[in-house]
């Protein structure tokens, strides 16, 4: 047995934060989506039609949304990118998996659905998120730096070889991208987990320091 689920509302899914139209649809929203990530193999039919999702929605007369050829474009648009053709029974697993991979991490949701009024939402999720895999990724570069750093001694060919990763941390620390991370972080916006080394004020200078010491006494 499967659930009726409209596609756009997979993008939905990914940034939902209890807010809505009504109370009474915040509360079933919630509801259907700690249902589905309780069992994440159920299986989903992907219709353009309302759906459990609507059921609570104050925009859904008699079974028709008053929106409906804006949510329709949504549909078809999540369908297209997603490489799949209405009346497809997918997993909600893999449905959210390709959603994310295929919309929102390949940075296409508000040509989608940039006219939602709920965009604002969002819009702001994807900045933190963005960040958050930028931190994550110059994190790991400069984890990596300051093991070939410690090790330069006797791998000087280590060291060498990491340049242009280097030479990536060098250009993140100088850029609005950087100073960007930083508010968010002075904001409080960040995962409390989140390693965050590069964010502080010496972590890459001190590393940039001493890779061209280490680079002087090679040469």
């Amino acid at each position: 047995m499967s659930r009726v689920l409209r596609p756009h509302h997979g993008m939905c899914f990914q940034f939902y934060e209890g807010k809505g139209y009504s109370e009474d649809f915040t509360d079933h929203m919630g509801r259907i989506i700690r249902e589905m990530e309780s069992d994440p193999s159920q299986m989903v039919r992907l219709k353009v039609m309302t759906d459990i999702v609507c059921e609570n929605c104050p925009n859904n007369e008699a079974g028709e949304c008053t929106t409906a050829d804006k949510v329709k474009r949504y549909d078809e648009e999540v369908l297209k990118a997603c490489g799949l053709a209405e009346g497809d029974k997918i997993s909600f697993a893999e449905f959210t998996e390709l959603v994310r991979e295929k919309i929102i991490d390949a940075g296409n949701r508000s040509d989608i659905c940039g006219d939602c009024s709920w965009d604002y939402i969002c819009r702001e999720k994807e900045r933190i998120l963005r960040a958050v895999r930028r931190i994550a990724k110059m994190e790991a570069i400069l984890d990596e730096a300051l093991r070939r750093l410690d090790n330069a001694e006797g791998a000087s060919e280590e060291l060498l070889e990491y340049q242009a990763e280097l030479k990536k941390l060098e250009e993140y620390y100088s850029s609005q991208d950087w100073k960007d991370d930083y508010a968010l972080d002075e904001e409080d916006l960040l995962p409390k987990d989140l390693k965050r080394g590069v964010l502080s004020e010496d972590g890459i200078y001190v590393a940039l320091e001493r890779n061209k010491e280490m680079l002087e006494r090679i040469e």
